[in-house]
């Protein structure tokens, strides 16, 4: 088995860790809209009908395209984990 060093000189890893944040911060900011939709459904749960605005809340596009791109840079991370490319 060898031995290989390697260091945050390697783009790849940099490349890697900007990824990790933005993915943690896209998923922050995506995850708000549904924290205030599922608040806000718990608060109605004794009622029979769903607030419109929990709705909205849901399919709010500026979340959903958040937690899109989150996931898309989770994925990157992994790709850049496997292939590492010099």
């Amino acid at each position: 088995m060898d031995e290989t060093h390697w260091s945050l000189e390697d783009a790849w890893i940099t490349v890697a860790l900007l990824l990790l944040l933005a993915s943690l911060l896209l998923g922050a900011v995506g995850g708000r809209k549904a924290k205030q939709a599922r608040r806000l459904a718990e608060a109605q749960a004794p009622e029979a009908t769903v607030d419109p605005l929990v709705q909205t809340l849901l399919r709010d596009r500026a979340a959903l395209a958040a937690n899109l791109l989150a996931a898309a840079a989770a994925l990157g991370i992994l790709v850049l984990m496997i292939w590492r490319p010099e």
